[in-house]
Parts: C-alpha cells; sequence; structure tokens
C-alpha cells in the first residue's frame, strides 16, 4: 500500500511535465520502473473504498455477496508490498545497520497515520460516550483492544469485530511481512528459487491446513499476508527470467479488468485470490518489459502519479465513511434511494481530496520528523553501547 524508494533514485523518474497531469500539485511516481503497479495498487485501493461505501448503502446480502470479491484487493497489495520492499531493501538489509535504517523508514512511513486513524476514533467514541449519543458502529470501540491497535499487533492477536480503523489490520500484517523479512532475505538470499520454494511452501501450507485463510484480518491476519508478500519477494529475485516473457503494456488494462471481474464473480475467493496473484504477477512483469524504456499501456502515466495517495485512500475512507456518509448523509439530510447513491459517488472524490491533503500537510511532514528523531535516538544508543 506505501510505497518505498531508493534514495538514488529521483521522485517521478524521467517524468516530463506535459506527461504528469499531477505535477501542480507534487505527485509524481517513485520511479518510472513501476509505474504499471502504481496504478493496480491505486485502482486496488479504490476498489476497496467502493467495497466499503456500498456497505453504506445497505445493500441486501445478495447483492452484497456479488461485491465481497473485491475484499481481495488486500491480497494484491502484499505481492506489490513484496516486491517493492525487496526492490529497495533487499541487498541492504543485511549489510551493517540495514534493519534498522529498514524499520525507522517503514515506522515513520505507516505509524503517524495509522495512529492518527485510530485517535480519531477513540476521540470519536469518547465524545459519543460523554454526549450521550449513540454510534452507529458501538462494537468496535472497545477500548481495551486499543493497545493491540497502536502496537500494530492485531493482525497477530486482534478484537472481534475489527477495532476503530477497521481497515488497519492489512497495516498490521505488513507490518509482521517486515519484521521477518530480514529472515526471509536470510533464507532465500538472491536466489529466485529458494523464493519460489518458499513461497510454494507457505501457500500450499495454508491452502492444506487454514480452509478459507484469506478471509482472515484480526486473528492471525499476518498468515494471509505471507504469500503474498514472499510471492513479490520471488517476483523480484526472478526478474531476469521474468523478463523475457512476452506480455506487452497493451495487456495491463485487460488483466486489471480481468482480475476484477474474477473477484465481482460468483467464482469461489480461494481460486480467485491465485487469479489475482497471477495477474499481479502478470504486470509486475509489464513493468521488467515496458516501464524503464517508457512503452507504457495508455493512461498508465497520466494515473500513476495517483499511486502516492494509495496509503492515504485506504486509511482514512473509513473516517470518509463515518463523517461524511453517516454523519452528514445519514443523521443531518437523512438521505436514501437516489440522493444516496449520488451523494456516495461524491464521496470518493472528498476521499481523493482528503487524502491528497494529508499526503502533503501530514504524511510527509510526519515521517521526516519521526524519521529524524528515531534516527537521533538510536544513533545515541548505539554510542553509548559502544562507549559500554
Amino acid at each position: 500500500m506505501s510505497s518505498a524508494r531508493k534514495p538514488s533514485e529521483p521522485v517521478g523518474g524521467s517524468s516530463t511535465p506535459s506527461s504528469n497531469v499531477f505535477g501542480w500539485a507534487g505527485l509524481a511516481p517513485d520511479s518510472n520502473e513501476y509505474l504499471h503497479l502504481d496504478v493496480m495498487r491505486f485502482v486496488a485501493a479504490m476498489a476497496i473504498v467502493v467495497l466499503h461505501f456500498l456497505g453504506w448503502l445497505g445493500l441486501d446480502s445478495v447483492t452484497w455477496l456479488r461485491f465481497d470479491g473485491l475484499q481481495l484487493f488486500v491480497d494484491v497489495f502484499f505481492v506489490i508490498s513484496g516486491a517493492i520492499i525487496t526492490y529497495v531493501y533487499g541487498t541492504r538489509i543485511s549489510q551493517r545497520w540495514g534493519f534498522r535504517k529498514f524499520a525507522i523508514a517503514r515506522v515513520a512511513r505507516l505509524v503517524p497515520l495509522h495512529w492518527a486513524t485510530t485517535l480519531f476514533y477513540v476521540a470519536v467514541g469518547l465524545a459519543a460516550l460523554f454526549s450521550g449519543v449513540d454510534l452507529d458502529a458501538p462494537e468496535k470501540y472497545n477500548y481495551a483492544c486499543l493497545p493491540q491497535v497502536m502496537l500494530l499487533a492485531h493482525a497477530i492477536d486482534g478484537c472481534s469485530p475489527l477495532q476503530f480503523n477497521f481497515v488497519s489490520w492489512s497495516i498490521g500484517a505488513e507490518f509482521v511481512m517486515y519484521l521477518f523479512f530480514p529472515a526471509f532475505v536470510f533464507i532465500v538470499g538472491s536466489s529466485g528459487l529458494r523464493a519460489f520454494l518458499l513461497f510454494a511452501v507457505v501457500l500450499t501450507g495454508l491452502y492444506l491446513f487454514d480452509a478459507g485463510w484469506w478471509h482472515r484480518t484480526y486473528e492471525l491476519g499476518a498468515l494471509r499476508a505471507a504469500p503474498g508478500f514472499l510471492l513479490g519477494m520471488t517476483l523480484y529475485l526472478n526478474r531476469d527470467l521474468l523478463r523475457r516473457i512476452p506480455v506487452p503494456s497493451t495487456l495491463f488494462w485487460p488483466i486489471l479488468l480481468g482480475v476484477t471481474a474474477a473477484m465481482l464473480s460468483p467464482m469461489d475467493q480461494g481460486l480467485v485470490v491465485l487469479l489475482a496473484y497471477v495477474g499481479t504477477a502478470a504486470i509486475f512483469i509489464i513493468d521488467l518489459r515496458n516501464s524503464a524504456i517508457g512503452r507504457l499501456s495508455v493512461g498508465v502515466r497520466r494515473i500513476a502519479p495517483l499511486g502516492q495517495l494509495t496509503y492515504s485512500c485506504y486509511m482514512l475512507h473509513p473516517l470518509v465513511r463515518t463523517v461524511y456518509l453517516n454523519f452528514l448523509g445519514n443523521r443531518i439530510l437523512g438521505l436514501s434511494g437516489d440522493a444516496a447513491i449520488i451523494w456516495a459517488v461524491l464521496g470518493l472524490g472528498v476521499v481523493l481530496v482528503v487524502s491528497y491533503l494529508s499526503v502533503k500537510l501530514f504524511e510527509a511532514p510526519a515521517r521526516r520528523v519521526l524519521r529524524r528523531f528515531l534516527s537521533r535516538i538510536l544513533v545515541q544508543k548505539t554510542m553509548k553501547d559502544v562507549e559500554a
């Protein structure tokens, strides 16, 4: 969901102002090498937003089940994360202070917005308690679960139902993958074959011993993240081999639409998640063969900068649902029928605006401050250890 960039690469690569329609807003891809993946992760985030906004419309169970498969886009996030984290940190994690630098970077990227959105719901719950106002979902304000949520441990042993900002379980699951990343690198090294074997063993084990693993969230949701993350590592470590597979950039949109259609179909989700893996792998190959040389599918260069909003859209859309849909749409305006549908559609634009403002006014500054603070603290600790 969140992006990572090699320090040696300029943000936005060689994109020119004319090719980046969002340049005026200060949005640019992290690099020109994975533009199709940038678009895919943005589409995935917005598909999950649509899924949760549809839930607000009060669809009947039969209609809702038609869209429930969109939740598998979370598994697409895990694959992309595994590939990009390996691309950026795979050779540096074993260097001196490598894991420390990696951990600081990822904490600074993920934690500020996670804490901010969690504390928003803590404030909402307390305000409702002291004012006597009824909450729309009071069961998600269990303060006994707050420590696990704040520490990103709720994808290991969380509370049911999902608490506070309910989508943050996947951030906890991804963070567990970060903690295991040095072990994964130690096991597979630079071997694409060993990475594939580890991925295959984990995935097979889940299908054999954990029926419905693709539905895991609060209870060992990290297990759900493991095969996707390992697949991403496998893809990157086999990049030289995969680059030989002739997947033209013109297939990007058909593949992405095909994956989405499979998620919307009545097909068993245990099969659909495999199709999502295959589709993500194919789009990774498209980037290997085409992005660096500028051979892109239609619209990709223009949309790719929006990949910078992926994490923000994912984490902030529940807040938009709470304030814009539930409070304003339901309680203040009393919308229903077509008016509610129009309100929800407009809400997608609200998510984008709020996400952009969050990136520019909160996340980027908070990341810089937290990264400097953690680096200073750890450097001081290291110096004391050396002196001792």
